[in-house]
């Protein structure tokens, strides 16, 4: 008990980490974890939320989200705390700061709110989630709130998706472009609209926003700087690379097919046996 304690700590981010948390007992379900550890932190109100959201299961009757905390309870407590955090936070801008900054950061959090929503289609299928289940983790904000939503909820397969997002213009190249030979995942496509509402950020002025856009545009140039590396490596991941500013495409992009044009002649020579 006390190794596998240790060795909870360790996983923990750093971010999260607080005085008595390592004294505390290895939580076994939702609500243990909330009385342990989640009670006095900034994220109990959060959790109490995601709580009452899921009714307690009957007699002899697995509802997700109340009970051990196995892999697909863990996946639904995060991405309900993450569902209350968005709209929180989105409400926040929209009464609180108003102006401008509601109007940048509402779009990007209604982005990430229809991510998100795509997201959790996509990972539910052939898993024990309903319909019902899936709708109380889409986020009441963005885009395909509310028809959207309703109608990803009743999908089994990503043609459904594609169905479901057909009036979403953004959406359905996202989801043609991802199906494509799957040269770009979804992911990867969202990352590029995320990036291209932060550089928006910087057309406006007198908002809050341009902290948040700034703190997101160099969190991508370090995700990219690995993925560089990474292309390096492993060539046939090109597609997935996409430099932060246009005016610097060319040059990069240019730059890192004569890297990987090298390496793969390195390659072929080394097998060769040749010099």
């Amino acid at each position: 008990m006390i190794i596998m304690r240790i060795k909870t700590i360790t996983q923990c981010h750093p971010l999260g980490m607080f005085e008595g948390l390592s004294a505390a007992s290895i939580p076994n379900t939702a609500k243990d974890l909330y009385e342990m550890v989640l009670v006095e932190t900034p994220i109990g109100p959060y959790f109490t939320d995601v709580l009452s959201l899921w009714r307690q299961p009957q007699v002899g009757e697995r509802q997700p989200g109340v009970e051990d905390l196995d892999e697909l309870n863990i996946e639904i407590i995060r991405n309900s705390l993450y569902k209350a955090y968005l709209e929180d936070f989105h409400d926040f801008v929209k009464t609180k700061c108003g102006g401008e900054t509601a109007e940048i950061m509402g779009g990007i959090l209604e982005l990430e709110a229809d991510r998100r929503a795509i997201n959790i289609t996509v990972n539910s299928f052939e898993t024990e989630l309903s319909k019902d289940d899936k709708f109380k983790l889409y986020p009441s904000i963005g885009q395909l709130h509310p028809e959207g939503t309703a109608r990803l909820a009743l999908c089994t397969d990503v043609d459904q998706v594609r169905a479901a997002l057909d009036p979403y213009q953004d959406y359905r190249n996202v989801l043609v472009e991802a199906g494509a030979g799957e040269e770009k995942s979804v992911e990867n496509s969202f990352f590029e609209l995320e990036v291209q509402l932060n550089k928006d950020a910087f057309e406006q002025q007198f908002h809050y926003g341009l902290f948040w856009a700034y703190v997101k545009l160099r969190e991508q140039e370090v995700r990219l700087f690995f993925l560089f590396v990474f292309v390096l490596r492993f060539p046939c991941f090109f597609s997935r690379f996409f430099p932060l500013f246009s005016r610097r495409k060319s040059n990069i992009t240019i730059t890192l097919q004569i890297l990987i044009s090298r390496t793969l002649r390195k390659r072929q020579t080394a097998r060769a046996g040749g010099p």
